[in-house]
């Protein structure tokens, strides 16, 4: 995969492109060759067929080798479930290239009546399901089909839901408001560039696809899949297929750690429950423990190495093997059927011993890599039984490309010929059926054998016993039958956020509230020095993620001899996997937070009530007259001094301009004619007539707006004349027009300053506003 990964650096959806590996012919070789086109399969996400060089293959078949590509995850498979995207969009690419290579590879010397289809991984379980699709049946575009560790039956080989993968993406793409209406869900998706598609494409639950062929589109009419595999009629029941699998396939599913260091009891478990649990819908625990005894090392000690090998048995069996097997079983009851099993580890890959044959191991020997000491993208280093193997194999696939027959050459129906050119003695590959079961094993150094009955009870326990368990209940199933124990403990599981329940929240709600437990009418035992608190019974949704573990908890007085009886029935106690402690802190937060923006609304209201109150006494006070206001803040300052310095702060209310200006101050002086209209209150240092004592200090303004008074209009005790056109201050503060940045009063100890006028430039001249 690695080596693979250097030719997929450059991605484009522009990829309906193809390589042709055209061996040389002599000059009067007129005959056409056969065309083997394959099908890469890494994923359904990233790939390429440009890594797979046939030159090797083409040369030593003397067939034509087709290499593709086609668009992969969002860009190939993205579906609405509905007639505005119905996905299939890599199928179209394959029938196009199908179609381009029946009308043009006459001109490369390619016989169109006899093409062959093989993919691996991937790309085989798309070429079969190309095999059920309403676009094979109209057209002959392939006569043979091989088919390499894949299967439609396969879990990962389809999608799991493309409508729901589809809403997953527009919410990571922000496009979740779109997502009633499929129209304009797939104009928002088509608003986001390809980068922001691919990168936020959803995971999909372990052991799926999310975007993957959908069987529910109309080229796979309402039929099941099982249902198409049984029709006489299909294209897959008339045409020749070789399946196979390598022994080993589910070794990429380890990590570094666990292939060299084993597997331990409860990481088998966890692996276990969560196959468990995204595979099957009914019986789940009763699976599990079916599982669980099956793939165990009863007849020796089981340690980390003997659990390792158990998983990948599983993992190969389940997701490969069974859905391999059993569409070769429904085909071979129609059509000629081959199986192979490859059961070989390249020497210079550096397997350790217990590999025999990882996913994907077979494709060097099929490209015949070891001919020529490597080619792209396969290792460079191969033993001479390695290259003999190639050998076997390549003739084998070339066979069954121009006959059908992987045993016969081309126009040779002689069983020595076969012989010798395969280099082994009795290498007849014999025809799979279900009585049989007969297929071929390849390994360097043993040459090709005939066996039956691969995995015959594992495959029986795949394709028989469990189908029936996974079943509902004539009456339904008793509430809980259907979930694995501890089913919400999500600690018991393998990628948890990978699960089908978690998958099918779009937007997770969080976990409801626990219920409240029956009123316990037992008196509590208080007897003895032991006082113990237990929860239990606390249960949440099924999905909830990550919850914490409820323990029971217990102070004990006890001796230590009661110890092991405590410990005893804790472990008896069933305890649940999630905690109130978080709940409770939560709900602690949010009152906290409430309490305290009810007191912040409490002191605003009464501040704001305080002021209009105040702000009411100063205007009755501005009206009322000399003698009220001066008793009303003499009587108030003796009561609270604070109110008395706000109401000294109050400003004058508005004054008719052209009334006589009569100002009054609410310093408790009153207001006559030869005082001057500004005044600035100050303080005196030390009072002298009683607490507070207030005294009118002169002040000069030099705003452009007094520009037309003259100095003289200011006598030298600080009196200025009256004017009509003279604003009052009221009116500056209350304009509705205000630049940024300028106070509209400016006060100091000695002088108060009007603000400066506002203009506004228009194209003729300046204006005065």
């Amino acid at each position: 995969m690695r080596r693979i990964m250097e030719y997929t650096k450059n991605k484009t959806e522009e990829c309906l492109r193809l390589n042709l590996y055209v061996p040389v012919q002599d000059w009067n070789d007129t005959k056409l060759m056969p065309v083997m086109i394959f099908i890469h399969g890494e994923s359904y996400e990233i790939g390429t067929g440009n890594a797979y060089d046939g030159s090797v293959l083409a040369s030593y078949g003397g067939v034509i080798v087709v290499t593709v590509n086609y668009r992969l995850g969002v860009l190939g498979f993205l579906s609405t479930g509905d007639a505005s995207a119905a996905g299939n969009y890599a199928l179209l690419d394959l029938l196009a290239i199908f179609s381009w290579i029946k009308d043009n590879i006459g001109a490369f010397g390619g016989d169109k009546d006899r093409v062959t289809l093989f993919g691996h991984g991937y790309g085989a379980a798309l070429v079969n399901i190309f095999l059920f699709s309403s676009m094979a049946r109209d057209e002959t575009y392939f006569q043979r089909v091989i088919l390499q560790s894949g299967s439609a039956l396969s879990s990962w080989a389809v999608s799991v839901n493309p409508a729901l993968c589809t809403n997953r993406l527009a919410r990571n793409v922000n496009c979740s408001g779109s997502i009633d209406n499929s129209d304009e869900l797939i104009n928002c998706l088509r608003s986001k560039s390809v980068e922001d598609l691919v990168e936020n494409a959803p995971f999909a639950p372990k052991y799926y696809s999310c975007f993957a062929p959908n069987l529910n589109s109309q080229a796979f009419h309402s039929q099941s899949l099982r249902e198409l595999m049984k029709d006489k009629k299909s294209r897959f029941s008339k045409t020749p297929i070789m399946f196979g699998i390598t022994k080993d396939e589910a070794y990429s599913y380890l990590n570094e750690h666990e292939i060299k260091s084993g597997i331990s009891k409860e990481r088998k478990s966890q692996i276990l429950r969560t196959f468990v649990q995204n595979i099957y819908r009914n019986h789940r625990q009763k699976i599990f423990d079916i599982l669980d005894h099956e793939y165990a090392s009863w007849d020796h000690v089981q340690d980390d190495a003997s659990r390792r090998d158990n998983v990948v048995d599983l993992l190969t069996d389940a997701l490969y093997m069974a859905p391999v097997i059993e569409m070769a079983q429904e085909h071979s009851r129609h059509g000629d059927t081959y199986l192979y099993v490859f059961s070989h580890s390249t020497s210079s890959e550096n397997y350790p011993e217990w590999v025999k044959g990882a996913h994907g191991e077979e494709l060097p020997y099929i490209f015949g890599a070891p001919l020529v000491d490597g080619i792209s993208p396969f290792p460079q280093q191969y033993t001479s039984s390695e290259k003999i193997l190639s050998q076997t194999m390549m003739r084998f696939w070339t066979n069954f490309a121009k006959t059908g027959d992987p045993n016969l050459p081309e126009d040779d129906t002689s069983s020595s010929t076969l012989r010798g050119r395969n280099r082994h003695e009795g290498a007849t590959w014999p025809k799979y059926d279900t009585e049989s079961q007969k297929y071929v094993t390849f390994a360097a150094g043993e040459g090709p054998s005939i066996r039956s009955h691969y995995r015959g009870k594992e495959l029986a326990l795949w394709m028989n016993l469990l189908p029936k368990i996974d079943v509902s209940d004539k009456d339904g199933n008793t509430p809980g039958t259907d979930e694995l124990e501890h089913s919400t403990n999500m600690s018991t599981f393998d990628s948890s956020h990978r699960l089908v329940g978690s998958f099918d929240e779009i937007f997770p709600s969080p976990p409801p509230m626990p219920p409240t437990p029956p009123p316990n009418d037992k008196p509590v035992d208080t007897t003895g020095d032991e006082a113990t608190i237990k929860l239990t019974n606390l249960h949440l949704s099924e999905y909830t993620l990550n919850p914490k573990r409820i323990e029971t908890f217990s102070t004990t007085r006890k001796p230590e001899s009661t110890v092991e009886e405590s410990e005893a029935a804790k472990s008896k106690e069933e305890t649940i996997s999630t905690s109130s402690v978080p709940l409770s802190i939560t709900v602690a937060v949010g009152c906290s937070f409430l309490f305290l923006n009810i007191l912040i609304l409490a002191g605003v209201f009464y501040q704001r009530k305080r002021i209009r109150e105040m702000r009411g006494n100063g205007d009755s006070a501005c009206t009322s007259g000399d003698k009220d206001v001066k008793h009303r803040y003499r009587d108030e300052s003796t009561k609270d001094p604070d109110l008395q310095e706000m109401a000294s702060l109050m400003q004058i209310s508005p004054v008719d301009n052209d009334a006589n200006i009569k100002i009054e101050k609410t310093n408790m002086q009153t207001a006559s004619e030869n005082q001057p209209v500004y005044k600035t209150i100050t303080k005196a240092l030390h009072p002298q007539h009683g607490e507070y004592t207030y005294n009118a200090v002169s002040t000069t303004s030099s705003s452009p707006m007094h520009r037309n008074y003259p100095p003289n209009n200011i006598s030298k005790e600080g009196q200025l004349a009256q004017h009509r056109s003279l604003p009052s201050t009221r009116q500056g503060i209350n304009s509705s027009i205000r630049p940024p940045g300028n106070d509209i009063l400016h006060t100091s100890e000695n002088e108060m300053s009007l603000p400066k006028p506002l203009t506004a430039t228009s194209n003729n001249a300046n204006t005065i506003v």
